[in-house]
């Protein structure tokens, strides 16, 4: 109601020769100047899907990915494709992780020749917008049957740059899953494959497929996600990524499907990337051109992001040497942030002063005012904390 009387306010001022203000202050109108909550996916917010919810699955999966999970342009989205046979059809789900490399999982092409197989990208395998070929195909020497260490990089013939321009990498996660904050066990995370879509593993599939599930537990080499009897992924998903939004907003492969129960509802195992990357990233060979996207990345203290997509568009903005620190701004890019600093004793759930919430996020003090828009500062739930109600 409060927000409705103010707007004929404005006019009003203009004619009695008042000059409007550039920007009017927080606290004064509802909305107006202050800070917005964002608890999925910001730095040390926790991510909405906690320990034991299930949030999809690839059996009655969605034709896109989610955007709080993993924000993927139409061209990364085409790096995961599938792996068909000569002859045949498609078998497992791979991921281009460079300009020459896709990984998959080592049990996929257990005994396969390089050429024997081929790499589909997009919407439908049966109907690829492009079909990469390989030179050569390399297990995970320390791959013994199990989830541990299942991974394989394919060799492309030639460049994918070169070969087919409108596919994008997604590289692998490098940073040790025990070390993330939130803590990677209870976060959400992006699944996708080209596998069967039908509880049990029956029919046949060749399209592709996008879920959000939990990750359930994280073990030396592999973590699991939890359909929890409702759905997973399935056969023919073997392979493909798992992919998460890091905190300096770049999407990368945590892990790739070893298997799981043959419900196609419960339990999945998948190999982790960290644990492996020296391996994995011995036989990639970067892509060329600018991979942040408008929306950026914080690389430290400096500010990456591009303002199109070839090798002169990047853009590069060291925040700590004018004392300000990189960060997600409102509209959810990565620049420099000017601002006051989080003291140690505030947290994301944040605490009330007054009607005004205020806590911490992205490293910066978050205000925001309650009584403009009739609400009152309390305590939301362990997700949001202390917000407006």
């Amino acid at each position: 109601m409060r927000i409705l009387a103010a707007v004929p306010f404005l006019p009003l001022l203009a004619a009695c020769g008042s000059e409007l203000p550039e920007e009017w202050p927080p606290g004064m109108f509802c909305n107006v100047g202050d800070d917005t909550k964002n608890p999925t996916g910001t730095t040390g917010a926790p991510l909405t899907g906690g320990p034991g919810e299930w949030t999809g699955a690839i059996v009655n999966g969605v034709a896109d990915p989610d955007p709080a999970v993993a924000d993927l342009s139409p061209r990364q989205q085409a790096a995961v494709g599938a792996l068909v046979s000569r002859g045949g059809g498609n078998f497992c789900t791979g991921t281009l992780i460079g300009d020459n490399a896709v990984l998959t999982a080592a049990h996929c092409v257990d005994g396969v020749d390089a050429s024997g197989i081929g790499f589909a990208v997009g919407v439908d395998a049966a109907r690829p917008d492009h079909l990469f070929t390989f030179s050569a195909v390399h297990s995970n020497p320390l791959w013994e049957g199990s989830a541990e260490h299942d991974q394989a990089v394919c060799i492309l013939d030639g460049l994918a740059s070169e070969l087919y321009p409108d596919v994008v990498p997604i590289e692998i996660n490098t940073e040790p899953l025990e070390r993330l904050t939130p803590a990677f066990v209870g976060r959400s995370v992006q699944n996708v494959g080209y596998g069967t879509t039908e509880p049990g593993g029956g029919g046949y599939n060749t399209r592709r497929w996008w879920t959000v599930e939990v990750i359930a537990s994280l073990g030396r080499a592999q973590y699991e996600t939890d359909g929890r009897g409702e759905s997973a992924v399935c056969f023919g998903d073997s392979g493909s990524p798992g992919l998460i939004t890091f905190s300096d907003g770049v999407v990368r492969v945590v892990g790739t499907l070893n298997g799981g129960d043959a419900s196609c509802v419960d339990r999945d195992h998948w190999a982790r990337a960290d644990v492996d990357q020296a391996w994995i990233l011995s036989y990639v060979v970067p892509a060329p051109g600018c991979r942040w996207g408008l929306r950026g990345r914080c690389n430290g203290e400096v500010a990456e992001w591009c303002v199109g997509e070839e090798e002169g568009d990047e853009r590069r903005e060291d925040c700590a040497a004018t004392g300000r620190i990189c960060g997600a701004d409102r509209d959810g890019r990565f620049r420099c942030l000017a601002g006051e600093r989080c003291p140690p004793d505030l947290t994301f759930q944040g605490r009330c002063e007054g009607d005004v919430a205020v806590w911490c996020q992205d490293r910066l003090v978050r205000r925001r005012h309650c009584a403009p828009c009739g609400q009152s500062c309390g305590w939301v739930d362990n997700l949001w904390g202390y917000y407006c109600l």
